[in-house]
C-alpha cells in the first residue's frame, strides 16, 4: 500500500527507499526465521530432506531469475515495477535462505564453496556499494544494454569495492573496537581463599 501511495503521489526516491517500502522484505525474512524455529521445536532437528531442500532451492533461484527478467522488461515508471516487482525477488531469496538454513544435500552443498564463503564475508560491502556503483556507471554511460553484461559489470565493481571496504575499513574497525581483551581476574585458589580476610 505504501509503495502504491508513493507511486500515485510521486513522492520521490526518499519515500520509495524508506523502511515502509521494504516491510515486505523484512516480513519474508522473519517468516523464514519463524518457520525454521517452529520446525526445529516440532521435529527436533528441523533439517529438511535432500529432495525438499532441492525443491525449495530451485523455487527460490527460479523466482529470483524470472523476476529479474520481468523487472527489466517493465517500464521504469510502471506501477507494477514500482509497487510489486521487488517482492517476488525478496520471496525468492527467502526461499533460498530457508533451504540453506534448514536443508541438506547437494542443493545446498555448493553454498560452502570457498568463493561463496569469501563473498559472504564481504557481502555487507556488496550490499552497500552495488547501488551507488550501478548509478555511477549508468550516469557516465558505461552500463551495457544486455542484462547479463550489466550484471557482470556491476557485480565485478561491487565485489572489488566490497573487498576494499572489508580489508581497509570494516575489518580494521572491528578489530579496533574489540581492542585488547581485558583479562578477568582469576579466581582465588582454595588456599588463598582461606587466607583472605
Amino acid at each position: 500500500m505504501w509503495n502504491a501511495v508513493v507511486h500515485a503521489k510521486g513522492l520521490g526516491p526518499i519515500a520509495s527507499k524508506s523502511l515502509l517500502s521494504y516491510l515486505g522484505h523484512f516480513a519474508f525474512g522473519m517468516l523464514v526465521a519463524l518457520w525454521i524455529e517452529r520446525r526445529r521445536l516440532r521435529v527436533g532437528t528441523g533439517v529438511l530432506r535432500a529432495s525438499s531442500t532441492a525443491l525449495l532451492m530451485a523455487a527460490g533461484v527460479g523466482l529470483v531469475a524470472v523476476n529479474a527478467v520481468a523487472y527489466e522488461m517493465l517500464s521504469g515508471s510502471s506501477a507494477e515495477r514500482i509497487v510489486l516487482a521487488k517482492l517476488p525477488t525478496a520471496l525468492g531469496f527467502a526461499l533460498v535462505i530457508a533451504a540453506a538454513a534448514a536443508g541438506a544435500g547437494p542443493a545446498v552443498r555448493w553454498l560452502r564453496s570457498r568463493v561463496l564463503v569469501g563473498i559472504g564475508v564481504i557481502s555487507y560491502g556488496v550490499y552497500l556499494w552495488h547501488l551507488p556503483l550501478l548509478l555511477a556507471v549508468r550516469k557516465v554511460g558505461l552500463l551495457p544494454a544486455s542484462l547479463g553484461l550489466r550484471w557482470l559489470v556491476v557485480l565485478a565493481l561491487a565485489l572489488g569495492a566490497a573487498a576494499l571496504s572489508w580489508f581497509r575499513v570494516e575489518k580494521p574497525l572491528i578489530e579496533r573496537a574489540a581492542g585488547p581483551r581485558r583479562q578477568a581476574p582469576q579466581a582465588l585458589r582454595p588456599a588463598e581463599a582461606q587466607a583472605a580476610p
